[in-house]
Formats: structure tokens, C-alpha cells, sequence
């Protein structure tokens, strides 16, 4: 038996392709199974007045949660709620009022929420994308650790190698710290809540670093499998001999080698930047002491020239 189809019009033609799509979904389940196991991203509820704000903090949370999946591999589906917060103290009262002042951002991965201060009320040195991508990083880290507290200069530090954010200048402060022996134990970063902003500055450049030093020596795979150890077992020693063959006070003690070995006076004299802003600042240093020294001359001569008036016009001296 044959079966003729004549299409009588375009819109006959359309409703056999709709036909022939849904039948092959029917016939072959696993396309369109392949189709809901595409890694999907989060839907970022922003609460902003500025919806041109709203919009450019949703494009950058997009954007850094693709880099997100392609480096830890697990994907996020959850609404993540975003909260800007127009002033301080509505700010402090979202995450709880235990926040330093020096922080305009906050994750909250209990709450899948993200505090931040509106970008108007940030310090100059900071900005938007930083803080976005800060934010984002500790709540995917959260979620990979499934639950489980990954010690706080890795949060830290994993969170800064995500939101680019090593300064210039960095450097200096950690070998000027390790010089002066005030280097702060990654054990202390616990409590970095309490630190002042100099404090702090140093501690996140230590976390930086701390993590960027555990990625280069043992890689991402090593990584993610302390990561799932640890939320197997949360128990750090484990998770650390596990991924690297040390116990966490072991890696810390590596870590301490690492440091002094890379931040002392060879370093310091070694960087060419910094050397030629010591000699700048010595020429600066001469000129002005050569000035100090030309007014100090002139003042004297100044005096002098005084002096020998005024004993001129003496009664006695006068021919």
C-alpha cells in the first residue's frame, strides 16, 4: 500500500516537520534526554531599582559562571538572589551586622544570596566586576565542598584567583611583612572578620597566594578531589593526604618554606620596578636636601648681611 501526501501549502508543510521532530523524540528518548543534561546556569534574581544596573550584574555573573563549570566542573541550576544595598546600614543588617567595614560584598551560601554594596558607595579601588565574580566564586566553592568549610584563606584565596584580583604592589607588602616578621599564619586567617584594613590587605595577598601555590605545585585536579574528601569525609587532614600526600599542617609548613624562600632582600633588590623607583627616590632625596641646604646657606647670609647693617649704624661706628 502506498501512501501519497500532497502538501497543499507551506503550512501543511510546516505542521509534517513539526510531526516528524515530535516522532523522533518519541522513537529516540536519549536526544532529548542528551538536551536536559546541558549544563544550565542559575537564574540570578537581582533586586536593584537600577535596572540598567540589574541587567550589567546579571551579564557578569553569567559570564563568570561559564568560567566557573569549565574549571570545577559541577554547574549550579538554583535561583542565586542578588541584594544591593543602597546604604551601609541596610547593608550590615542583610549580612547580620558582623561584617568589617573595609567589605563591600558578602556571600551567604546558606541563603544562596549575594549582598553588595551599591557600586556608588565603593572605594575607589574597587570594582563591580571584581566584587561580582569575589562573591560568585565563594558560592560555588561552597558547592563543591558540598556543605563542608574548606579552611578560610582557600575561600579566600580561590575567591580572588577568580575575581583577578592581585594588585600591583602585592608583592612588596607580603616580602615587606615577611621581612619585618609579620607575616600572618594561614591558621589566623579564620578570624579575618577582625582584621584592620592593613591586616586584611595582607591576609587575602597571602590567600592569593597560598592557593595559587597549592594549583601550580599540585593542579586542579588535586584540587577538586580535596574538595571531594573533604565533603565526604570534613575532615581536613584527610582531604589533604588525599590530594597531595600531606597533612594539612604539613602543606602549611610547605607553604612557610615557599614564602621565605620567594620573599626576602634578593627578591626586593631583584625587581627592576622597584629598583628604579628607590633611585628615583634618591634623586628626589638629594634635590631636595641640595635645596634645603641652598636656603639654609641663603638664610644665613641673609642674617649676616643683617647683622653687619645694623652694626654699621651704631652711634661709635659712624665717621
Amino acid at each position: 500500500m502506498k501512501i501519497l501526501i500532497v502538501f497543499s501549502s507551506v503550512q501543511s508543510r510546516y505542521r509534517l516537520l513539526t510531526f516528524l521532530i515530535l516522532f523522533a523524540a518519541w522513537i529516540f528518548p536519549g536526544t532529548a534526554a542528551a538536551v536536559d543534561r546541558d549544563p544550565q546556569r542559575p537564574v540570578f534574581n537581582v533586586h536593584s531599582d537600577d535596572r540598567a544596573l540589574a541587567g550589567q550584574i546579571d551579564s557578569i555573573l553569567t559570564t563568570t559562571y561559564t568560567q566557573l563549570v569549565l574549571r570545577g566542573g559541577a554547574v549550579l541550576r538554583d535561583t542565586i538572589t542578588v541584594l544591593v544595598a543602597t546604604r551601609r546600614e541596610q547593608f550590615d543588617s542583610t549580612v547580620g551586622g558582623h561584617f568589617p567595614d573595609w567589605g563591600a560584598g558578602c556571600a551567604i551560601p546558606s541563603r544562596r544570596t549575594i549582598v553588595i554594596l551599591s557600586p556608588y558607595l565603593f572605594p575607589h579601588e574597587v570594582n563591580l566586576v571584581e566584587v561580582l565574580r569575589h562573591e560568585l566564586a565563594h558560592l560555588y566553592l561552597h558547592d563543591l565542598a558540598g556543605g563542608a568549610r574548606p579552611p578560610r584563606w582557600m575561600d579566600e584565596g580561590f575567591a580572588m584567583l577568580i575575581g583577578h584580583q592581585w594588585r600591583y604592589g602585592d608583592d612588596w607588602l607580603v616580602a615587606r611583612a615577611m621581612l619585618s616578621d609579620r607575616i600572618v599564619p594561614l591558621k589566623r586567617i579564620e578570624t579575618l572578620n577582625r582584621f584592620s584594613v592593613g591586616e586584611a590587605r595582607l591576609a587575602y595577598a597571602q590567600s592569593y597566594l597560598a592557593m595559587n601555590y597549592f594549583l601550580q605545585e599540585y593542579g586542579w585536579k588535586s584540587f577538586l578531589v580535596l574538595l571531594q574528601e573533604l565533603r565526604r569525609s570534613n575532615n581536613l587532614d584527610r582531604a589533604f593526604m588525599a590530594a597531595i600526600g600531606l597533612k594539612y599542617s604539613g602543606f602549611q609548613t610547605e607553604f612557610d618554606s615557599y614564602l621565605a624562600n620567594k620573599y626576602n632582600w634578593a627578591m626586593l633588590f631583584s625587581d627592576t620596578m622597584l629598583l628604579w623607583i628607590l633611585l628615583v627616590g634618591l634623586l628626589i632625596i638629594l634635590y631636595l636636601l641640595k635645596r634645603w641646604r641652598t636656603k639654609k646657606k641663603l638664610a644665613e647670609w641673609e642674617q649676616a648681611a643683617v647683622a653687619e647693617e645694623m652694626f654699621d649704624q651704631r652711634p661709635g661706628n659712624r665717621e
